[in-house]
C-alpha cells in the first residue's frame, strides 16, 4: 500500500461526500415517514472502523451526526471487528450511548473492500413513533426511560441480507404505525447499495485503504492550525 498524496485523498473525499448525498437523496425520495421526506430529520454518516468521521451528507444535522461514531463502536464492541458480514443492518436508538431521544433511530451497515471491513454507512432518522405513553414523543408525563418506548441497542434487523423477522415482528408489535417505521427500514436497506457500490469504487481508487486513518487525523491537524492561526492574527 503507497502512501496517499493530497490530491488522492481529495477526490476520495469529494467521492464519499457525493455518496453521502446519493444516499440521502434515495432515502428522501423513498421515505415511508414525513419527517424524513418532509422535514429532511435525518443524517447520513460514513464511519470507519474506529469510530472516525469519514463524510457527512450536504445538510446533516450536526447534533444528529455528534455521537454517530460511539453508535458504531457500540456495535463493533457487541459483536466485534470480524463479527459483520455483508447485507447486514443494525438498528441502535439506545440513549445511553447514542444521547438522543428514542425517535431517533440509527440503522447502519458494514462495507467491505477485498474483504476487509473498511466503513460503516449509517442513517439517523426521526421515527414518526417507538411506542411509549403518547403517540409520538416528548410526553412531558414520563418519568423514566421505559415509558418513552422501545429501545434497540446494536440489533441485527438483517443478517447477511436476510432480514430476522422475529426482530421484525418485536418492533411491528411495539409502535403504532408500523408501516411507517418499517417501511422506512426497508428503504434504508435500499439505499445503502447505492453506497456499497461507490464506496468500493471510492476504496479501490489510487489503492486506498484506509481512508479514515488518514482522512480524520488530517482534517483535526488543518482545523487545529486553521483555529490557531484565527486567534494568532485575530
Amino acid at each position: 500500500m503507497r502512501k496517499i498524496d493530497p490530491a488522492t485523498l481529495e477526490i476520495v473525499r469529494g467521492a464519499f461526500i457525493a455518496c453521502s448525498n446519493e444516499m440521502g437523496a434515495v432515502l428522501s425520495k423513498t421515505a415511508y415517514n414525513p419527517m424524513v421526506f418532509e422535514v429532511q430529520d435525518f443524517c447520513i454518516a460514513i464511519i470507519d472502523p474506529k469510530g472516525q468521521l469519514i463524510a457527512q451528507n450536504s445538510g446533516g444535522l450536526p447534533i444528529f451526526l455528534a455521537d454517530m461514531g460511539a453508535t458504531v463502536t457500540d456495535g463493533i464492541e457487541k459483536f466485534g471487528i470480524s463479527g459483520f458480514e455483508p447485507g447486514d443492518a443494525i438498528a441502535m436508538n439506545a440513549p445511553y450511548v447514542c444521547g438522543q431521544h428514542l425517535n431517533n433511530v440509527v440503522v447502519y451497515t458494514p462495507c467491505f473492500a477485498d474483504g476487509e471491513l473498511v466503513a460503516f454507512p449509517a442513517v439517523r432518522a426521526h421515527w414518526l413513533d417507538v411506542g411509549g405513553r403518547r403517540v409520538g414523543f416528548g410526553s412531558v408525563e414520563t418519568t423514566e426511560i421505559y415509558e418513552e418506548g422501545l429501545q434497540l441497542r446494536s440489533i441485527k434487523v438483517y443478517r447477511g441480507g436476510k432480514l430476522d423477522e422475529n426482530i421484525w415482528q418485536i418492533i411491528a408489535d411495539n409502535v403504532r404505525f408500523p408501516e411507517s417505521c418499517l417501511g422506512d427500514l426497508a428503504e434504508i436497506g435500499r439505499a445503502f447499495p447505492t453506497v456499497w457500490r461507490r464506496d468500493d469504487k471510492s476504496l479501490h481508487r489510487g489503492d486506498v485503504e484506509p481512508v479514515g486513518e488518514t482522512r480524520a487525523p488530517r482534517c483535526i491537524r488543518d482545523s487545529g492550525r486553521r483555529l490557531r492561526s484565527g486567534i494568532v492574527h485575530g
